[in-house]
């Protein structure tokens, strides 16, 4: 990349860190904890779907992306992947809203619509953003999922403030603005690539794909994604009924501020490292080369974070979320490291991912869930009424994982942990960990706290940049 696009890419990403960092502010500030527990319910049965059974297919098109651009046929998978989408979203909510009408007496044809919609317009746009940046569109990628950002945050806004104003606040109002803010950016996606895929073969070539092959690339990611629902979003329901809607919302606003922050920096790293991989996944002789630089690349970013974040999470708290959900930013040091471990289990998986070894990698996930649905379920037993401690079950979860995905990569011999180099990272990012402790605990957000606040992160910043730009792996495959 020249400079001008590294400028470009910055700007781009540094507008949607801003725009995610407002639009929490906001949804905490306007929704109570019940409303924020109601979203959160909604955001999980979105996830079974969206996780359970369409990233899989999605995951086996991203696979094969550079050979059928390279044929000039990927706009014809991404046509049936479309269609797969739309069927698909129509059957699982009918019968999910067959199931609630039935067992629970609810009708609901209202939410029926905007879960499918939720569901099309969610799944498609990120599924080609993600085809965009496989595909090297850096630039392109950038503007859509900062388009989409924008275009989601103001129609949410705009729609939230009309139910305000005619007083029925209700979150199917948020959801609203985002389903229009991904539809308007994924049909600008589905133009873009079946432009410029146009001109990749004059004489494209016929869709001959493996049914076979297919399912067995794909049952086993539906398997280990369906674990993975469990452990980021499934447990919700459990919580709802154990302590109610009011303290879902408590931890799945704590959980979704950490998430936030790793997500950023693993979207970020995953941006600007995973299209060389992709590049040379299928080139054996390289690929062993790529894995390894790619997984403590991407450790030794996300471990710096970590670090940091643990010390100023009551900070981040204070700018992120309304205060009344400040004094519980303990959960949300908790959720940090949880979101550390899935991060991380996530980068190590692409091991199975290349390989196409994908029934391996369902163990970690399996060893997770069990865990945490065995916390659960003696939580239950217990009677237990203390929810710090779903917390904590959560986070041995995503800790179980990963350490049964760090053994597994490694009896594939593909990986092995640069530990010099990790440490490197981390001590140069030390001083800014310790300012970040010994600055002065505020109650409330003013001027000169935000100032402060925003000096020491940005700090902390400059202390991340120079760590990359300084503390390299040797070799340096990435850009090849």
């Amino acid at each position: 990349m020249n400079k001008k696009e590294i400028i470009i890419l910055l700007i781009a990403r540094i507008l949607q860190i801003l725009i995610s960092l407002f639009t929490m502010r906001l949804m905490t500030t306007i929704l109570s904890n019940e409303q924020m527990g109601e979203y959160y319910i909604f955001l999980a049965i979105y996830m079974l779907a969206s996780l359970g059974i369409i990233n899989p297919i999605g995951q086996y098109v991203n696979r094969n992306t550079y050979l059928w651009w390279r044929e000039g046929v990927l706009t014809q998978y991404i046509n049936r992947y479309i269609n797969f989408v739309l069927c698909f979203s129509l059957i699982y909510v009918i019968l999910y809203g067959l199931g609630e009408c039935l067992f629970k007496g609810i009708n609901t044809p209202f939410w029926m619509l905007f879960c499918y919609l939720y569901i099309v317009c969610l799944s498609l746009n990120q599924f080609l953003l993600y085809t965009l940046n496989i595909l090297n569109f850096k630039i392109v990628f950038s503007i859509m999922t900062l388009m989409t950002s924008v275009l989601s945050l103001s129609g949410a806004y705009l729609f939230i403030e009309y139910s305000i104003a005619k007083q029925t606040v209700s979150i199917y109002y948020w959801v609203a603005g985002i389903i229009i803010g991904n539809f308007i950016s994924l049909c600008i996606c589905v133009v873009y690539l079946r432009c410029k895929n146009t001109f990749q073969k004059s004489i494209p070539k016929s869709i001959n794909v493996s049914i076979k092959e297919v399912f067995n690339f794909c049952c086993p990611i539906m398997i280990t994604t369906l674990f993975i629902w469990f452990q980021s979003s499934g447990y919700r329901f459990a919580v709802e009924q154990m302590f109610g809607l009011k303290f879902l919302g408590i931890l799945a606003v704590c959980f979704a501020v950490s998430g936030q922050i790793m997500s950023v920096i693993e979207s970020l790293v995953t941006q600007i490292f995973q299209p060389t991989l992709f590049k040379h996944m299928d080139n054996v002789k390289n690929r062993k080369q790529h894995l390894d630089f790619y997984i403590n690349e991407n450790i030794a970013i996300y471990a710096s974070v970590l670090f940091f974040c643990t010390f100023f999470m009551r900070e981040i708290f204070l700018v992120l979320v309304d205060n009344k959900y400040l004094p519980y930013f303990y959960i949300g040091i908790i959720a940090l490291w949880s979101e550390f471990f899935r991060i991380s289990t996530n980068t190590l998986s692409l091991v199975f991912f290349c390989e196409k070894k994908m029934k391996v990698g369902i163990f970690p996930y399996l060893i997770g869930s069990l865990s945490l649905a065995f916390s659960i379920v003696l939580f239950r037993l217990l009677n237990v009424n203390l929810g710090i401690l779903i917390a904590f079950a959560i986070g041995v979860a995503q800790l179980a994982s990963f350490i049964v995905c760090l053994i597994t990569v490694k009896k594939i011999s593909y990986f092995k942990i640069n530990s010099i180099f990790l440490m490197k990272r981390i001590i140069i990012v030390l001083p800014s960990v310790l300012i970040a402790h010994c600055i002065p605990k505020f109650e409330m957000i003013n001027a000169i706290h935000f100032i402060i606040i925003f000096g020491v992160g940005l700090f902390y910043l400059i202390s991340l940049v120079t760590s990359f730009m300084f503390i390299k792996q040797p070799g340096g495959v990435y850009g090849s």
